[in-house]
């Protein structure tokens, strides 16, 4: 039960690194939402890449923490309702600014999969498993026949009437999740690996095993912190 309490450690520390980087993002988007001073950088293709790399990151650790999902079904059901909760509360009061199928929509759906995939993909060596998935990023089979219907936004299909604030549909981004899930099987028997993985890093590790909360309340308390900036 410690070895496995230990694991987690190193992992929670990332997802820690990663909510900082996605609150201060977000923060700094609601100033711009709120016109408060000068913020042409949004266009900088650096804020586009740290965008990316916050969203990448959240992912591939997430892939890796279904592995150690008592309840895969249960988490996945949770995290698709609480993704239409925030669907209809943006939809409702911030229409501009709405979410649909946003990263929690994305995170239960793959949660959901990965009970079907998981059958399959232990049945295959791992390191194939990863290598396909990454391949599958840059050639995945694009959907468009999907456009004119109500659900094709699901899988990345949407026309000119879609909006969405944060929008992940499962592909592209299914393969990066599964690739840290690949990547958690490949590596977890190597006792270096396991040893790395043991590592604390203090107030990071806190922050990532409170990671679902902190991104449920982290957006409307900066978004008034930011209002308040602004008077």
């Amino acid at each position: 039960m410690n070895e496995n309490k230990n694991r987690y450690e190193l992992i929670d520390a990332l997802r820690g690194l990663t909510i900082i980087s996605m609150a201060l993002y977000h923060f700094m988007y609601d100033l711009k939402i709120i016109n408060l001073g000068d913020y042409s950088w949004v266009t900088n293709p650096f804020v586009s890449f740290w965008q990316r790399s916050i969203l990448i990151s959240f992912i591939f650790i997430s892939g890796i923490s279904w592995n150690f999902s008592k309840r895969p079904l249960k988490n996945g059901i949770l995290l698709t309702v609480l993704g239409l909760i925030i669907t209809f509360i943006t939809t409702k009061f911030i229409p501009q600014e709405r979410i649909v199928w946003g990263v929690l929509n994305f995170f239960g759906a793959a949660y959901l999969l990965m009970i079907i995939f998981d059958k399959l993909f232990k049945k295959i060596d791992m390191r194939f498993v990863f290598i396909i998935s990454f391949i599958m990023i840059f050639y995945f089979p694009k959907l468009d026949f999907l456009k004119d219907y109500s659900f094709g936004f699901i899988f990345g299909a949407t026309n000119n009437n879609f909006y969405s604030a944060d929008y992940v549909p499962i592909l592209p981004w299914i393969f990066i999740f599964i690739m840290g899930y690949a990547f958690w099987n490949i590596f977890k028997e190597k006792e270096k690996f396991n040893k790395i993985m043991e590592i604390r890093i203090g107030f990071l590790s806190s922050i990532g095993k409170n990671s679902l909360i902190i991104y449920l309340l982290h957006q409307p308390i900066l978004y008034l912190i930011a209002k308040l900036i602004a008077r």
